[in-house]
C-alpha cells in the first residue's frame, strides 16, 4: 500500500511540470500584444465594423467616401466623419493607417506605449 502512494506521488511530481508549462509560459510575457492596425483604404465593411466608434452608418460613410473621392491620403481626413467626437477620433486614429502619407496632412498619432 505504501509503495502505491509513493508511486502516485512520484508520477504526480514528474507530470506537474508538463501541466504547468503553458501557465508559466504565459505569465512570463511582460507586455500585452499591441492590436493590429487596419489599412483604412482597403478595409471591407466587416473589418470597419470592428473598429472603435464605427457602426454600420460610419462604415458605409467610409466606403462611400472612398468610392467618391478615392483613397484617404491620411488618417486626419476621417475627422470629416459626421458626429465623430475628438475622443472617438483619437481612439479610431490609433487603430487604422493609410499606406502613403500626404505631406499636407498632419502626422498620424502614435499609439500609447504601455509601461
Amino acid at each position: 500500500m505504501h509503495s502505491v502512494v509513493v508511486m502516485n506521488r512520484l508520477i504526480f511530481l514528474l507530470l506537474l511540470p508538463l501541466a504547468l508549462g503553458p501557465v508559466l509560459a504565459q505569465s512570463n510575457t511582460t507586455e500585452p500584444a499591441l492590436p493590429k492596425k487596419l489599412k483604412i483604404n482597403s478595409a471591407k465593411r466587416a473589418d470597419l465594423l470592428e473598429l472603435p466608434s464605427i457602426g454600420p452608418a460610419r462604415a458605409e460613410w467610409v466606403i462611400q467616401t472612398r468610392r467618391l473621392n478615392g483613397p484617404f491620403r491620411c488618417v486626419a481626413e476621417l475627422r470629416a466623419m459626421p458626429r465623430l467626437s475628438e475622443k472617438q477620433f483619437q481612439a479610431l486614429s490609433v487603430a487604422i493607417y493609410v499606406t502613403a502619407g500626404d505631406t499636407r496632412c498632419p502626422p498620424e498619432p502614435k499609439a500609447p506605449t504601455s509601461r
